[in-house]
């Protein structure tokens, strides 16, 4: 019995560890959802436990990946499964769409650099850790407002000395919604801040304070030129800019509706 038993207890962890190893297993790091189990040779993607697909696909940042990927993304969305990106500079010449249907998970060091005029098109889910996914000239979008955004993903280090001013931008313009991860240093914001759209939701990720600091030259830390805005857990850091404005409501193109702003410091 007792041999039974440990044989019972080793077989249903090797199934726990193999389809770990397969799929990926996901747990929670200081906020952020960090992803193992897609690092697979070759560069290839796992469409499922029994067949690969793209195969040729470069990962160098040099060589175009733009056809490889859009033929992964399509066969994974034929299925609608998740397509797993291995850690490589992958280089996209043409634009690429992520379907609604596809996740694409990040490993880190997994990067997609856009050349100038490419647009990448998310309506799907993308998943990765707190590490840059994005790089590049080319623009990020998508029309969903269910997609979330991270400026880290753009490069934003909130190491309390780089201007992460850019990175937040590149996000805000991304998605609708961008949540900030914890940063005990903070993100540092210069000139005239970030520009808020409509629609937009901007708030530190899972309730916690994401702190922005203003830098000497800082004129506003946020503009908001647009209706229905909703701003939340935000920390304004203002004490290197003497004159500076944390949040602007600039009414003089649109009348100002549906502004929410809750839990700021």
């Amino acid at each position: 019995m007792k041999n039974q038993k440990k044989f019972l207890f080793i077989t249903m962890a090797a199934i726990i560890l193999l389809f770990g190893v397969i799929f990926g297993v996901g747990w929670q790091n200081g906020g952020v959802t960090e992803t193992v189990g897609f690092q697979y040779a070759n560069l290839n993607f796992m469409v499922d436990a029994s067949s690969k697909a793209l195969d040729g696909i470069k990962g160098d940042g040099v060589a175009s990946d733009s056809r490889a990927l859009q033929t992964a993304v399509d066969q994974v969305a034929a299925v609608g499964r998740t397509l797993c990106l291995p850690a490589g500079k992958y280089r996209l010449t043409n634009n690429l769409n992520i379907p609604s249907n596809v996740e694409v998970v990040f490993a880190r060091d997994a990067v997609l650099a856009l050349d100038s005029n490419v647009v990448l098109t998310v309506d799907g889910t993308i998943t990765a850790g707190n590490y840059q996914i994005f790089t590049g000239a080319g623009t990020v979008t998508s029309a969903q407002s269910s997609v979330i955004g991270n400026p880290v993903w753009f490069g934003a280090k909130g190491d309390g000395k780089t201007d992460d001013t850019a990175a937040f931008q590149k996000a805000l313009d991304a998605f609708s919604q961008v949540d900030v991860p914890e940063s005990s240093a903070g993100y540092v914001i210069s000139g005239n801040g970030l520009v808020l759209k409509t629609n937009q939701k901007f708030q530190g990720e899972d309730g916690t304070k994401a702190k922005l600091i203003a830098s000497a030259n800082t004129k506003y830390m946020m503009q908001i030129p647009k209706s229905n805005v909703q701003i939340s857990d935000i920390s304004f850091d203002m004490t290197k800019s003497a004159n500076g404005i944390c949040v602007y409501f600039d009414n003089s193109v649109n009348a100002l509706e549906k502004i929410h702003v809750s839990d700021i410091d």
